[in-house]
């Protein structure tokens, strides 16, 4: 059983260019791109058991990381159907680079889905559920902009309506402590302190399936929120969610020493 080893960036870069063919003339720029795109452990090294997993995993990026023309892939469309070509001596007259690959897109089932989305509805379809969107969010902002201070007052938005938390000065309520609260009133909280150019920001998306009944619901529950809150009433936000199974948690420990075991809640953490 061979025993394993650590791989320093430079040999990292040695087993590439023998796997790959490929001369890598900026070994520097190449290590950047391989800790950039799979490992921060790379600036550690890495482990001659894990090189195979690896080198196929940062193959696409190791290619864009070199300047020479051979690293452009090329897409052909002939008889044959699509191709890739990496041997420019195999090229048909007059092809052209579609530009620098990299070699992971994404989970294969998030494709699956938009795909599946965008047949189902069709471009009319699609047409309609970008207005949909629009309309629900610029709806929500014009109701809400008289109590509730919008990040970008002037015009529509698009398809999420922006506020900042200009309108909580005053009041000891923060973001957080208002997003709390909206899951007392039964409603998921919206994206919070993004974007971050953003003070104390509360980004709402309904998307183009929320029904205008939905959307009027939503609207009283934070129309409501917000005027206890500029009445003084800290103790319904402070203390939220108050009816949730569990109460208000230390997401940043959380964050950070995760249980990643589900394990009962201990009393002080239960909904009274």
């Amino acid at each position: 059983m061979a025993v394993a080893r650590r791989l320093t960036p430079d040999e990292l870069v040695a087993a590439l260019r023998e796997r790959t063919g490929h001369a890598f003339k900026d070994p520097q720029r190449l290590q950047r791109a391989l800790t950039h795109a799979s490992a921060r452990s790379l600036n550690a090294g890495v482990d001659y058991e894990r090189f195979e997993f690896l080198g196929d995993r940062v193959l696409g990026l190791v290619v864009a990381a070199d300047d020479s023309p051979t690293a452009e892939a090329l897409l052909v469309h002939d008889a044959e159907g699509f191709r890739l070509i990496e041997d420019r001596a195999a090229l048909p007259q007059g092809a052209q680079p579609f530009g620098r690959m990299c070699a992971f897109q994404g989970q294969m089932g998030m494709y699956v889905s938009a795909w599946s989305y965008m047949m189902s509805h069709g471009s009319d379809g699609l047409r309609q559920v970008a207005e949909d969107a629009v309309l629900n969010a610029n709806y929500i902002k014009v109701r809400l902009e008289d109590l509730m201070s919008p990040a970008f007052p002037d015009g529509p938005c698009m398809h999420e309506a922006l506020f900042d938390d200009e309108w909580l000065k005053g009041t000891d309520i923060t973001t957080l402590d208002f997003a709390k609260a909206m899951i007392d009133e039964g409603f998921h909280p919206m994206t919070m302190y993004f974007p971050l150019v953003v003070h104390g920001a509360m980004l709402i998306e309904p998307t183009e399936t929320e029904s205008k009944a939905e959307l009027d619901r939503f609207i009283e529950a934070m129309r409501l929120l917000a005027e206890a809150a500029k009445a003084g009433d800290v103790e319904r936000f402070k203390g939220a969610p108050f009816h949730a199974p569990l109460r208000r948690l230390d997401e940043t420990r959380a964050a950070r020493s995760p249980r990643l075991r589900w394990a009962a809640p201990e009393g002080s953490n239960r909904a009274g």
